[in-house]
């Protein structure tokens, strides 16, 4: 895979993986009452989740490239469309808010519980499977080395999940506090609609 192709790839993930929803939210409200060693491992749970969740939708690409490289392709072009509707959407989205995620007491579950709370909130968002069938056929070069994509894109898709989560959760209360200005949830939705938009057009677009 070339380096200019990985890097539009890590970057949509990063993205996607920094956009505010369950399992952010879940990191954040960890590293705010656990703090980040303790929370380390429901971001483990949630990088888990994903992986299970982009070896689902692999599979599922595997099978379709082995049927019909037409077929491939089309769902390609869909998977572009869908990061377009992906961007539209965040562009559109109403402000969201992180009071009830900030707060709680410092007693919690131990490791095992933390890393149960953190998969199985990840792996409640059916739509990431659905993502990842939309993201990875634009990063697989056809009659090429698919095994290394494959490789990858689960490797990179591994450290960007863990890198975000413990992201949120190092930041804990300084970024919670920072997204409670209306002006700043408003700013950043519209920002990665954007690029989420530009990221499909210019996908699609593309002749590989």
């Amino acid at each position: 895979m070339p380096l200019e192709l990985w890097l539009i790839y890590a970057s949509t993930l990063t993205l996607a993986t920094l956009l505010p929803g369950p399992s952010s939210i879940l990191a954040l409200s960890c590293g705010v009452r656990f703090g980040t060693a303790r929370s380390s491992m429901a971001v483990l749970g949630i990088t888990a989740a994903s992986l299970v969740q982009g070896a689902a939708a692999i599979c599922g690409l595997k099978s379709v490239l082995f049927a019909s490289e037409t077929l491939f392709y089309l769902i390609k072009l869909f998977g572009a469309a869908y990061l377009i509707y992906i961007g539209l959407s965040i562009f559109r989205t109403r402000e969201m808010s992180l009071d009830g995620a900030v707060h709680g007491p410092a007693q919690g579950p131990g490791g095992p519980g933390l890393f149960r709370q953190g998969f199985f909130t990840a792996m409640g968002n059916p739509k990431a499977i659905v993502f990842f069938t939309s993201l990875f056929p634009q990063f697989i070069e056809v009659g090429g080395n698919e095994l290394l994509s494959y490789l990858i894109l689960m490797t990179t898709l591994a450290a960007v999940a863990f890198g975000g989560g413990l992201l949120y959760a190092t930041c804990g209360w300084s970024m919670s506090s920072l997204f409670r200005f209306p002006g700043v949830r408003k700013y950043f939705h519209k920002a990665v609609g954007t690029i989420f938009i530009g990221a499909g057009l210019g996908l699609a677009a593309s002749n590989r």
